[in-house]
């Protein structure tokens, strides 16, 4: 509690003004990425290339065996069905965000969360 007083009065005697970060200051205050294009570029190819063969997998356990692949089917028990259907399901979700992320901050033109965060300051306002 006597941290907190003495917070409170050093927070009164103080009579600076809270600076508000415009997109333009906190781009002047990073130094620029040359690599951050072909980052986002890799980054968000390997989304989607991981998205797509989630989405194949799933699509391919799916799909009714035909009758020359019935022999060579395998068996799988309930858990290691379950753990197939995890797998799959883990992979689509977290290429998916990862794509989500990527994508936002490359229509944004920002390369690190203060930038997000000044862009949705000048954009949404302080709500």
């Amino acid at each position: 509690m006597i941290g907190g007083v003495g917070f409170e009065a050093k927070q009164q005697d103080s009579q600076q003004p809270v600076a508000v970060v415009t997109v333009e200051q906190a781009n002047k205050e990073q130094q620029p990425f040359k690599t951050s294009t072909a980052v986002k570029s890799v980054l968000g190819a390997a989304s989607l290339a991981s998205l797509l063969a989630g989405i194949r997998a799933a699509y391919k356990h799916t799909r009714q065996p035909e009758v020359a692949d019935l022999a060579k089917a395998q068996l799988v028990s309930g858990a290691g069905f379950a753990f197939k259907a995890l797998a799959v399901a883990t992979a689509i979700t977290v290429s998916g965000f990862s794509l989500i992320v990527v994508g936002v901050s490359a229509l944004l033109n920002v390369n690190t969360p203060k930038q997000f965060s000044a862009r949705m300051h000048d954009t949404f306002g302080g709500l």
